[in-house]
């Protein structure tokens, strides 16, 4: 039985959740508290496996009592909230770093009389978080990961002296018939993704006949501050394309939180980026699929398609695409990613060439010629 705490001011809400968990046999909503310090507590006195955290709560927020909680009762944390705009996403980055397992946007507005539209997700965190427990703790007591990035994002840039905006830089030619004359990376995450990634773009070296998209699933309005600190720790210049924009080599493209991205070759046998709202595909927007599929044809050989950690199947037909347009598949591996699903159903459909760990990631990316 997965024993569960929830920690959220509002009774709404929490009545709502333990109702839609109550669902599942094999979770117990053991304890329902309103504040963090009720919820410190209570953990002084009762383990629990998962905790459901708010944001937002008077007495103590829901960041203050995730820090007592990584600190003194190291447990898998899912984190609720109505912080899914721009201005939220220190917020967001701070709890990551702080080791929160996922975080979840509450609905709004007409929706919050719909919250059991939650019951899903919330469900299949809560099993995910367990099922990873022993890693997360791991990640929680030892790697000083995010402490060091968000360090490194406090510093200037000023030895690399990069404008600010997309790089302005040269043309690539491009190759008759109209294949582009430099290569494509895509990584796709979900589920403990932000922290891989990070780990393997701030040890790429830029390559001028090279560029990357990056597919991480995250809340609308915070994907732009991601790409922001993607871009203080690399030696590319990384930011969110515009609808519409051409892709150039020498770039990380970040995908807009809540928006499918897509390439094609225009008229001028130019590489632009598309950006649309086309249904949610498993729930998710963007969807990796979406990206790889549209890219496969395009760059043919020149792609290369990564699945790092995630939940479910997101990836798995890009990757085959990739793989079927004569292009390099890679997974990490399944021992290491925090959540293995999306990385372990792509080495079982038998259309991954490479299963590396984070590092070797990295070292593979910066050998590609």
């Amino acid at each position: 039985m997965i024993k569960v705490l929830i920690v959220d001011d509002s009774k709404f809400i929490r009545f709502n959740l333990e109702q839609m968990l109550s669902k599942d046999q094999e979770i117990e909503v053991v304890g329902s508290v309103g504040n963090g310090i009720e919820a410190i507590r209570f953990l002084e006195m009762t383990p629990v496996d998962a905790i459901i955290l708010d944001f937002f709560m008077p007495k103590m927020d829901g960041l203050a009592t995730l820090e007592h909680v990584m600190e003194r009762f190291p447990t898998p944390t899912i984190m609720l909230t109505l912080a899914n705009r721009k201005e939220h996403a220190d917020l967001f980055f701070k709890a990551l770093r702080l080791g929160a397992f996922e975080i979840l946007t509450k609905p709004t507005g007409s929706e919050e009389l719909h919250v059991e539209n939650l019951a899903d997700a919330i469900i299949q965190k809560v099993h995910q978080a367990c099922e990873a427990k022993e890693k997360i703790i791991s990640i929680i007591e030892k790697d000083q990961f995010f402490k060091d990035i968000e360090q490194r994002i406090d510093r200037a840039k000023d030895s690399r002296c990069i404008e600010s905006g997309p790089q302005k830089d040269k043309k690539v030619p491009v190759k008759f018939e109209g294949t582009p004359a430099y290569k494509l990376v895509i990584i796709g995450a979900s589920t403990g993704g932000p922290h891989c990634v990070f780990s393997i773009v701030q040890k790429l070296r830029r390559k001028h006949d090279l560029s990357v998209l990056i597919v991480q699933h995250m809340p609308a309005g915070f994907t732009t501050q991601f790409a922001e600190r993607l871009d203080k720790v690399a030696d590319y210049k990384a930011f969110e394309p515009s609808d519409k924009e051409t892709m150039k080599a020498g770039i990380i493209y970040v995908a807009p939180g809540d928006f499918h991205t897509t390439v094609e070759m225009n008229e001028n046998n130019h590489v632009v980026i598309n950006l649309d709202k086309r249904e949610k595909v498993m729930g998710l927007r963007p969807c990796i699929d979406y990206s790889m599929v549209s890219a496969a044809p395009i760059f043919k050989n020149q792609c290369f398609g990564i699945i790092l950690s995630g939940m479910g199947q997101d990836g798995v037909d890009g990757v085959e695409q990739i793989k079927e347009f004569g292009g390099t598949t890679i997974a990490q591996s399944p021992a290491e990613a925090l959540i293995s699903s999306m990385p372990d159903h792509a080495i079982k459909r038998g259309v991954i060439d490479h299963v590396l760990t984070i590092d070797q990631i990295a070292t593979y990316i910066n050998q590609i010629a």
